[in-house]
């Protein structure tokens, strides 16, 4: 077991910026951050945890985070309110984990919308943004990733998907959080000066559904359609009988037959 370092993580993210810290436990790195909400800080503050007492994912879904395995992280970061339009910046950060991961050697990744890091297994990482109230013209913002390194079975029959892992790899987590962070960071700055506009074409390169027979679900309502990319604002756009249909919400998941 390779238990989180500070200050290796902080070597390799090496910004003067970033104040980092690792918990041993914490009910959610989110809920952490978030609530330093009131604190004055520029650049970025980073928490990592060994492990999470009350993890979550999208939709209050609950996270599973065993101790000493998996990566579990958040960054707060304050955006302009006047010139920053939040609308796809989970989609930015998504790009920014799979850009680390394959620069890692992870192969097979790639991105189903809006946030789900993939590889053939299943889901590898979530990512989850919070915003918190305005303050002084800013908008405190806590962006969550979970990534799974290693699931017990035990563990993984608690997931009501089918998990993806970086089992069989040689990793260290202390490299991959601070790669992964690196990445991120970088397209967080992008995002701020540029909005999602600037990262739209490229997620492209990394939706795996792209062109597939999809079907999109929003509470008890399923659309089918063509997966046809994402817009400026990270909205899906789905090609439906009916036309071209653009979707804010929903999960999304593959039509039967329609392949990987």
């Amino acid at each position: 077991m390779e238990l989180l370092d500070a200050d290796r993580i902080k070597g390799i993210v090496s910004r003067d910026d970033v104040t980092l810290e690792v918990l041993w436990s914490t009910g959610s790195t989110n809920t952490y951050l978030m609530g330093m909400s009131a604190e004055r800080f520029s650049g970025y503050k980073v928490c990592l945890a060994e492990q999470q007492q009350a993890g979550r994912g999208r939709r209050g879904r609950r996270w599973i985070s065993p101790f000493g395995s998996n990566l579990y992280m958040s960054l707060a970061r304050r955006f302009t309110r006047e010139s920053t339009n939040l609308g796809g910046l989970s989609l930015a950060v998504g790009i920014q984990v799979v850009k680390a991961l394959k620069a890692y050697g992870v192969a097979g990744v790639g991105l189903k919308w809006p946030n789900d890091v993939m590889m053939d297994q299943g889901k590898l990482a979530g990512i989850l943004v919070e915003v918190g109230p305005p303050i002084n013209h800013h908008t405190h913002t806590v962006i969550g990733i979970g990534l799974n390194t290693h699931l017990s079975r035990e563990d993984r029959l608690k997931i009501d998907q089918p998990p993806g892992t970086l089992e069989g790899m040689d990793l260290s987590r202390n490299e991959l959080a601070g790669q992964v962070l690196n990445s991120v960071i970088f397209g967080l700055d992008r995002f701020a000066e540029k909005g999602f506009s600037d990262f739209y074409r490229e997620w492209d390169s990394y939706n795996l559904y792209r062109g597939k027979e999809v079907t999109v679900h929003l509470g008890d309502q399923g659309i089918n359609g063509v997966d046809a990319g994402v817009d400026t604002s990270g909205n899906l756009l789905l090609n439906t009988v009916d036309g071209v249909r653009v979707c804010n919400a929903g999960e999304v998941s593959l039509r039967a037959g329609a392949g990987r």
